[in-house]
């Protein structure tokens, strides 16, 4: 009896090898697959925070929210601005003020966190640029490149007096944005008629009256030009 047992206890004792074998074996996989993991996510994150110090180059940029960050990230990556620096963000810190806004120019009633972003970044070549208009789930909503111009950006509110189809002023359907260059003002806004962003000539004072006066002079017989004021919070100079 007890020599037919001696090759049972045998054989669970060689089951309980193997059993402790591939414990072991596959505990040792798993944790060289953690620490396998880890040390990838710890390069991602390193190669991320590098790509943020490119991306934003100067301190004014620290107030960009980190959801935001992640979206101009995607800007950058998809259009491959990390790699050939065809575009960037002003190394100006005067000028890193008035490249970023905020506002639902998409028209679909985001605030706070969830408003859109609209940015303007430098071409290589110090003389163009581009605009690019954002959702805060990194949504590419409008881009437009400017040559030869680096215009500053500014947001106007939804119900602000602007110049749209003529010249007069009517309550601006949407927020919109404001384009500042060394000839006059641009404002871009999403037309709900359309369906589609346009961009719309702001004039000032004097842009009308200059208009006024010489449409008097070009009519014969034309009646004396009187001055008129017209303002506006979005356009007044």
């Amino acid at each position: 009896m007890e020599n037919s047992e001696k090759p049972k206890k045998k054989i669970w004792r060689t089951i309980g090898i193997i059993v402790a074998t591939l414990i072991i074996s596959f505990g040792g996989l798993f944790l060289a697959v953690v620490l396998l993991e880890k040390k990838e996510i710890k390069e991602r994150d390193d190669d991320f925070l590098l790509d943020m110090y490119k991306i934003f180059p100067i301190n004014e940029y620290g107030v960009v929210p980190d959801n935001y960050r992640d979206c101009v990230h995607s800007v950058f990556s998809v259009n491959g601005y990390l790699e050939s620096n065809e575009y960037f963000f002003s190394k100006i810190p005067d000028r890193a003020a008035k490249v970023i806004t905020y506002g639902d120019f998409s028209n679909d009633g985001s605030t706070g966190d969830n408003r859109d972003m609209a940015f303007i970044l430098e071409k290589n070549d110090f003389a163009s640029s581009a605009l690019f208009m954002i959702s805060d789930d990194c949504l590419l909503l409008f881009h437009k490149s400017f040559e030869s111009e680096m215009p500053t950006i500014s947001s106007f509110k939804k119900g602000s007096k602007i110049f749209m189809d003529g010249l007069e002023l009517v309550a601006a359907p949407a927020d919109g944005i404001l384009l500042y260059f060394n000839y006059g003002k641009e404002a871009i806004i999403y037309n709900p008629k359309t369906k589609k962003f346009e961009q719309y000539t702001q004039y000032s004072n004097q842009d009308l009256k200059d208009m006024k006066l010489r449409d008097a002079m070009e009519t014969e017989g034309g009646d004396e030009y009187e001055e008129g004021e017209t303002d506006s919070i979005t356009v007044e100079e």
